[in-house]
């Protein structure tokens, strides 16, 4: 009888306490909660971006402020660098502005900065400023701070991206190419196999895509990326 005592007590304890309070789910929670109700309001949803931001829970968070910007950069894209028709030129240049003041702080972490400097080298080429936009992500990879292998693979590709786009494709393969020596997954075999179907460079990318782990693994990026015909001859 004691021992159930004991048991119901505790039981009644642990339900009793307060969660612990989670503040990178509350931000992304609240960032989500913007996007929904103002998804049709693109001014408005960067200007409540900007009042969540000023947050005293948020505002003290490096990991936040970046968070938060990041999602106000995105929405300041619109439909992105290669669509636009639908630019809105007045929240466009927002970018670089909210954008530089996270690669600024050294206590955002890596993964953020690296983030929002690719959505930055990407504003920079919808400018035609590609020299700029190469800088940006230059810039980001000299950075000396602890991060993980993905962060590096990331911030390579998005660099590879720059020189996809100015035709520049022995330059975006190196960066791909190392981008897999951080990381040898299927969205860096994505890129590759993108970038193939441009310069048509598919020998590179079958070499490429042989370093994933299985004939499997193989064949479903080929199929994700949308190269049938040639997982279909793999295949059979």
């Amino acid at each position: 009888v004691l021992l159930s005592c004991v048991l119901a007590t505790l039981a009644f304890a642990v339900e009793a306490a307060p969660q612990k309070f989670n503040l990178r789910q509350e931000v992304d929670k609240r960032v989500k909660t913007l996007n929904k109700e103002l998804r049709y309001k693109k001014a408005e949803r960067v200007e409540a971006f900007e009042k969540l931001r000023a947050e005293e829970m948020f505002a003290t968070s490096a990991y936040c402020r970046a968070f938060i910007d990041l999602a106000a950069v995105n929405t300041c894209r619109c439909n992105g660098m290669w669509e636009l028709d639908g630019w809105d030129v007045r929240l466009g240049k927002r970018i670089p502005a909210i954008a530089q003041r996270d690669l600024d702080d050294a206590e955002v972490p890596f993964g953020e900065r690296a983030k929002l400097a690719a959505k930055l080298s990407e504003y920079y080429a919808g400018e035609n400023d590609y020299a700029t936009a190469e800088k940006v992500m230059r810039t980001t990879l000299a950075d000396r701070t602890k991060h993980t292998a993905e962060e590096d693979a990331r911030a390579h590709l998005a660099l590879a991206d720059v020189y996809r786009w100015q035709d520049r494709f022995d330059e975006a393969w190196r960066e791909i190419e190392t981008a897999a020596t951080f990381e040898a997954k299927d969205y860096v075999m994505a890129a590759g196999l993108a970038l193939a179907k441009v310069d048509g460079s598919t020998d590179r990318a079958m070499k490429l895509l042989s370093r994933l782990p299985s004939e499997y693994a193989r064949l479903d990026c080929l199929l994700n990326s949308r190269w049938t015909d040639e997982a279909m001859r793999k295949r059979a």
